[in-house]
């Protein structure tokens, strides 16, 4: 990470955005913020869109979180990590509880766990290299999801001003999402 915030006395904003397709509107969110904030965008690689539109100017630093491949020892090692997470547990014992109990859902719950685990152990160690620069930063996350869960962890970590989501129609509503269920839903709408 290049050490841009020597001389910058701006407030420090970290966004997470962990779908690499919403940076085409988060583009324009950037522009807005960085007159007030100074930024650090960790987004998850784009390999597979082309229609990135937030780029790496001189005034933002975008840093790129690695995929969490299925089937791979990286991913089993946080998989089971994610585990004996207080909110996942929590989230498991919820699902019993309103007898929605499916693998399916089981599936989504480990998979956000999962993906979290590993976005907030990568930025946690990016973030490392340069812990001055991140004293008490205010969070973003563009997405109530698995990038909301790693906002909540940072947020405690660093022990961040605020934690801040931006929600989306198929974040709010459970009929939008294909197996009707928002997993941590409770825990992220209770910590953000």
């Amino acid at each position: 990470m290049k050490d841009m915030y020597q001389n910058d006395n701006k407030e420090k904003l970290v966004i997470i955005s962990v779908y690499a397709p919403d940076e085409i509107y988060l583009s324009k969110e950037v522009e807005f913020l960085k007159e007030k904030y100074s930024i650090v965008l960790f987004r998850k690689e784009d390999k597979f869109y082309s229609n990135v539109r937030v780029k790496n100017e001189s005034d933002i630093e975008i840093v790129e979180i690695p995929m969490v491949e299925k089937r791979s020892l990286h991913f089993y090692a946080h998989l089971f990590l994610s585990l004996f997470r207080k909110e996942t547990v929590q989230e498991l014992l919820f699902l019993i509880q309103q007898r929605k109990w499916s693998i399916r859902l089981l599936k989504k719950i480990l998979w956000e766990a999962t993906v979290s685990h590993s976005d907030t152990l990568y930025i946690k160690r990016t973030i490392s290299q340069n812990k001055e620069s991140f004293y008490k930063p205010s969070i973003y996350t563009y997405r109530l999801n698995s990038g909301a869960l790693t906002a909540i962890n940072l947020k405690n970590i660093l022990d961040g001003k605020k934690c801040i989501g931006r929600a989306h129609g198929i974040d709010l509503y459970e009929y939008r999402d294909s197996a009707d269920y928002l997993p941590f839903r409770k825990y992220i709408m209770k910590n953000i």
